[in-house]
């Protein structure tokens, strides 16, 4: 069942790409190589000499394509929207495990000193790259993100895989703070010629906890919609702290036929 808020306190934390001067380095979304997570984060590389170590950089978003082919690379973007890359780092290709449905994705960065006293560039900026799933059977899986709060309000990340899906469609996470672009309904075709015709979609505001269905569309764009509701929703930040999600008003979609149209209108009802 969908839900809906039930309190309207403010549920969703604002966060800003302020560039500060934190002693980090800087780092596109997208810089990842071929591996997937190789971006660079400048400030010195290998250092010439210096030891290297990696750690696992804890991250909150990702941008999940709402459609994938089977047995092929998926690649998807992975950040931190309140991060700052440390001294000297860069990004190794990300770690991907694959248990039956569940993949777990961890953004992994390498930081290799410099040697003597180099100082370290003053300017802080998100940190995130691209990972690569390795191609994958047919069927549905959650995507996690290590370092991720609780969805709570929120659907689950989704890839769905499928034999005849086709090229992955890109997936861009937006700049923080911005959230992903509201869904536009007017995309979806209502046409209808009797209810089964029809069925419910959430349009508007994705990253908004507690949706509740306020559109009818016609079924024959109902694969489409699911792809996009998940492409989206998937680079909504996870909520902080509990929320309390009561349920929605029972509505149903119904094709509206005008006594001197050919065809009818998914409409809620």
């Amino acid at each position: 069942m969908s839900l809906r808020a039930s309190s309207a306190s403010s549920l969703v934390a604002a966060f800003a790409f302020v560039v500060v001067a934190c002693g980090g380095t800087t780092t596109n979304i997208g810089d990842g190589g071929a591996d997937g997570g190789g971006g660079d984060g400048g400030g010195g590389g290998d250092g010439g000499g210096g030891s290297c170590t990696t750690s696992t950089l804890p991250g909150d978003r990702a941008c999940v394509p709402g459609l994938a082919q089977a047995g092929v690379p998926i690649e998807f973007q992975v950040d931190a929207a309140d991060g700052c890359l440390g001294c000297f780092t860069t990004f190794d290709p990300c770690k991907v495990d694959v248990s039956g449905t569940d993949i777990t994705i961890s953004m992994i960065t390498r930081v290799c000193p410099p040697p003597g006293d180099q100082a370290c560039p003053a300017i802080c900026a998100l940190p995130g790259t691209t990972c690569k799933l390795p191609p994958l059977t047919a069927g549905t899986y959650t995507v996690k993100v290590t370092g991720d709060g609780p969805r709570t309000g929120l659907p689950p990340r989704e890839l769905v895989v499928t034999n005849d899906a086709g090229a992955s469609a890109a997936c861009k996470l937006p700049q923080p703070p911005n959230e992903p672009e509201p869904l536009d309904g007017k995309k979806y075709s209502t046409s209808c010629s009797v209810d089964g015709d029809c069925d419910l979609a959430t349009v508007g505001g994705l990253c908004t906890p507690c949706k509740c269905p306020n559109l009818a569309i016609a079924k024959s764009d109902l694969a489409k919609y699911k792809a996009d509701y998940r492409a989206g929703t998937s680079q909504c930040r996870s909520q902080s702290g509990d929320i309390a999600c009561a349920a929605c008003q029972a509505v149903k979609p119904t094709c509206v036929v005008e006594p001197s149209a050919l065809t009818g209108t998914c409409t809620l009802k």
